[in-house]
């Protein structure tokens, strides 16, 4: 499952992102050059951070293994989104 998101400067779109429990997950995330804060993007729940370029799509890969609603967001935490794993 590949989602294709994008940070900028009002936070991520999207910013709801559903995936397969089980199943590995690919975000291929770039920024806006006005992004800011919301480059830096952070899963804590899956101990996953990575900072986005305004140059080149890059990828962040992890496999949410348990259903549930996890929160992403900034390094500052004021944009944020949720990911929404299913069965």
């Amino acid at each position: 499952q590949t989602i294709e998101l994008r940070a900028t400067a009002f936070g991520y779109s999207p910013n709801r992102i559903v995936a397969k429990a089980g199943v590995p997950l690919r975000i291929v995330g770039i920024a806006d050059e006005n992004a800011g804060c919301s480059r830096a993007i952070t899963f804590r729940d899956f101990g996953v951070q990575k900072v986005l370029s305004s140059g080149a799509p890059q990828t962040i890969e992890f496999t949410p293994k348990t259903p549930g609603t996890y929160v992403y967001t900034c390094s500052m935490r004021m944009f944020r989104g949720e990911l929404v794993v299913v069965a």
